[in-house]
């Protein structure tokens, strides 16, 4: 974080100050590094991130405390009836309760990503991308399941028998013997007029290789996230694409991501401290050097 004070043109950059203090320790329980990383998980996972001040008692005071609230516990209270809506508060409902806790919209800093269909409450990248990550998540769970089974896709077993206990028998017999990953490639003998009849896709078949990569990327794009900084994109890598790969991550996704806190904090914690101060960050964009060095042979003439 760093902390400015505006006085007339000037904005001074406070280095020590109890704003600064209470965001680098926000509780007892949590570092302010900490802090900061769960806010940005809650925000991406949820869209949401609740922070409840502790100990304040109006819009003026200043909280002892900062502590992160489950989003997936809290709701807004909204007052519908007229255009346009109020917010009237929060309520969370813990586990094992049978009642809500009420809080207060002053009690609450409430961040949010934008949604276009509830400006009350945000909506998550992984909201947007949820039907590819459920493919995904199918997809590996189909597998699983594949390989628990035998390693070998569903089938019938076809028989001349008519006894239900007799069927019954085969089928349990069948699948003791060649159930599981440890009974997988075991010969298998069947009875005389029973005949092994194979159903169902593999996952040769369903192209689970292809179909893996289009999940990746889709969700990879969703986040914003290049191949290169996950890891995946090493054949066609070199140090200049890496580094490009860092400056766009950092200017198109990291930094919008920090401005919205930051914007969040200054309209509802930081005007506790004072009206001339804002809270800002250290810019993670990496400098463009070779924008850098064109500029600076312009600026001597080549």
């Amino acid at each position: 974080w760093r902390l400015f004070e505006v006085d007339g043109e000037d904005h001074k950059e406070q280095t020590e100050h109890e704003l600064l203090d209470l965001l680098d320790s926000v509780n007892d329980n949590m570092t302010g590094l900490e802090f900061k990383y769960l806010i940005s998980a809650c925000l991406d996972l949820t869209g949401n991130a609740y922070i409840w001040l502790e100990g304040v008692k109006n819009d003026t005071d200043k909280p002892k405390a900062l502590h992160l609230m489950p989003p997936d516990k809290v709701t807004p209270v909204i007052d519908r009836r007229s255009w346009p809506y109020q917010l009237l508060g929060y309520k969370m409902r813990l586990e094992n309760s049978v009642t809500d806790m009420a809080f207060q919209p002053y009690e609450i800093v409430h961040m949010r990503l934008p949604n276009p269909n509830n400006f009350f409450e945000g909506m998550s990248p992984v909201e947007a991308a949820a039907e590819y990550i459920d493919n995904d998540n199918y997809a590996m769970e189909f597998n699983r399941k594949f390989f628990i089974n035998g390693a070998r896709p569903a089938g019938f077993l076809e028989s001349e028998l008519v006894s239900e206990t007799q069927t019954e028998v085969l089928k349990l017999s069948f699948a003791n013997m060649h159930e599981g990953v440890d009974n997988m490639n075991r010969i298998g003998v069947l009875p005389k007029g029973v005949k092994w009849a194979p159903a169902g896709s593999n996952p040769k078949d369903m192209d689970f290789s292809k179909l893996s990569d289009t999940m990746r990327d889709r969700i990879l794009a969703i986040f914003g996230v290049g191949r290169t900084i996950l890891g995946t994109a090493e054949s066609y890598t070199n140090r200049a694409t890496a580094e490009t790969s860092d400056y766009v991550f950092s200017k198109r996704v990291i930094k919008p991501h920090m401005t919205g806190i930051c914007s969040f904090l200054n309209e509802r914690l930081v005007p506790r401290y004072g009206d001339s101060l804002y809270i800002t960050f250290i810019d993670p964009v990496p400098e463009d050097k070779a924008f850098r060095t064109i500029e600076m042979q312009a600026a001597i003439g080549g």
